[in-house]
């Protein structure tokens, strides 16, 4: 866990990096004792010839050049935030644009709390060893922010974990199922389950779903809406009338009130049964954009009129379960697909990923799985010569036109 660390700050941890790559074979390692081991595999080496004033700049163009500091900066904050940030969810398409090697998250996980305060102890006791010896004092202040970003990271990698299954509860849901959203497709009815695996907040009629939306909106929508949602003839659902992929930080939380904990909860269903719909209270967001996010290729033009009028985003409130709000937190980024009706009523209708308030990438990441280059001197396939060349025994995949 700590190499993995090192290697995201900039410091080359493979074996003998500095010593022709070969390690030494040790028959029992219960003879040496940890620095020895260290000092054997080449590490102790290796960070003494990093720092010198004759360290080979071709041998470390991947990692940190003493000969060229101009292009570095030391930022022990903003490194613990990258090592530590969380992953978007695996069903998002640029899910991992960039997998990087050496994010805890993505190498360790985060679905066992152990595990997750295992890997911020390990930085955090890191950093208490060079405050302790006072290795770089002039970065004391970035020092003890990192730190208590470790501590910070285990509460919240260990809470959108939890939250992300349940986000953003029952009232989305059965919007997403009325318009035929993502939960339609992964609709199973209530009686088509065994008595003990219904889950009230997840499992309900197609009726309910229409109670669970015509409650919400009578309490807290606008005239507007409610007179929309009227205006429906029986058995007819909101028509969708957008639908955009969007993120979001969270800047603003408010539990259901008093007044609202008791509308929803004397609605009844259709055996006459109170308090079967949750109460819902407010997620305040602003947009947020995930770096490193896809641009869009503009020309000259287009890129110089973005610049003089650069879009503007207005705030979102979204309805959501008062037991899940609860477990939400300000400065909490998600990516979302989010639709709107013809009634105006926007909604989530699923979720694409969820972070942690101190999310921040860094370049370092697109270093993870680099190779140094070699010289290749066989001719790619064209348009020409279609001909799919073999390299390492496989085969190049080739198109009609050309290599795709």
């Amino acid at each position: 866990m700590f190499l993995k660390y090192l290697t995201l700050g900039g410091i080359d941890t493979t074996i003998k990096a500095f010593s022709g790559g070969k390690a030494e074979k040790i028959d029992d390692m219960d003879d040496y004792d940890g620095p020895t081991i260290h000092n054997i595999n080449g590490y102790g080496t290796q960070f003494k010839e990093l720092f010198s004033s004759n360290t080979d700049q071709d041998a470390v163009s991947r990692y940190y050049n003493p000969n060229a500091p101009q292009n570095w900066e030391v930022d022990f904050e903003g490194i613990v935030k990258a090592f530590l940030y969380a992953l978007p969810s695996p069903f998002h398409p640029n899910a991992n644009p960039t997998p990087s090697s050496s994010r805890a998250p993505y190498v360790f996980g985060r679905h066992n709390r152990d595990i997750v305060n295992t890997y911020c102890d390990v930085v955090k006791n890191f950093l208490n060893y060079v405050l302790m010896h006072s290795v770089c004092p002039e970065h004391t202040s970035s020092i003890i922010a990192a730190q208590k970003l470790c501590d910070l990271a285990k509460t919240e990698l260990w809470a959108i974990t939890q939250l992300a299954p349940v986000f953003p509860g029952a009232f989305h849901q059965a919007l997403s199922i009325l318009t035929g959203g993502y939960y339609a497709r992964l609709y199973v009815a209530p009686d088509m389950l065994a008595p003990e695996d219904v889950d009230p907040e997840r499992h309900f009629s197609v009726e309910h779903a229409g109670r669970i939306v015509r409650a919400a909106v009578a309490l807290m929508g606008s005239q507007e809406q409610f007179e929309a949602l009227n205006r429906l003839q029986p058995g007819a659902v909101p028509k969708v009338v957008s639908e955009e992929e969007l993120g979001f930080e969270v800047v603003g939380i408010t539990l259901p009130s008093k007044s609202l904990r008791e509308g929803f909860l004397g609605i009844k269903n259709a055996s006459g049964q109170a308090g079967t719909i949750r109460p819902l209270g407010y997620l305040e967001c602003k947009r947020w954009i995930r770096p490193p996010a896809p641009t869009l290729d503009l020309t000259d033009e287009e890129e110089a009129e973005l610049r003089a009028n650069p879009p503007t985003y207005r705030n979102d409130t979204f309805w959501v379960t008062g037991d899940v709000l609860e477990e939400c937190f300000l400065g909490m980024k998600f990516e979302a697909v989010i639709r709107e009706t013809d009634g105006g009523i926007r909604y989530i209708d699923h979720l694409r990923g969820m972070n942690v308030s101190f999310f921040h990438w860094v370049e370092n990441e697109r270093m993870g799985n680099w190779k140094e280059p070699r010289e290749n001197e066989r001719k790619a396939p064209s348009c020409e010569d279609a001909e799919a060349p073999e390299e390492e025994g496989e085969d190049v995949a080739v198109g009609e036109e050309g290599a795709l």
